[in-house]
């Protein structure tokens, strides 16, 4: 969201907005690492290396960091309100 909408929303809908990008971010972090241990696990071990299973990961850190903005925008209007 852009910043001018986030201005458009009320405190409460912030709140909301602000809760939902975190729980988003706290899914993200086991299943990161769960995909991280088994890639480790694999190479590890001494097996082939899943190329599917690293580009998962890879992807999932992506939409982990693509997070951080938006929390930050949010977090910057909820502390220009207060």
């Amino acid at each position: 969201m852009s910043k001018e909408e986030l201005k458009k929303l009320s405190i409460v809908k912030l709140r909301k907005k602000e809760k939902n990008v975190k729980t988003l971010a706290y899914i993200f972090v086991p299943v990161i690492l769960g995909l991280l241990y088994a890639s480790f696990d694999d190479y590890i071990g001494g097996g082939e290396i899943d190329s599917s299973l690293s580009i998962i990961a890879i992807c999932s850190i992506g939409g982990f960091v693509s997070l951080l903005p938006e929390l930050k925008n949010i977090n910057e209007e909820l502390k220009s309100r207060s």
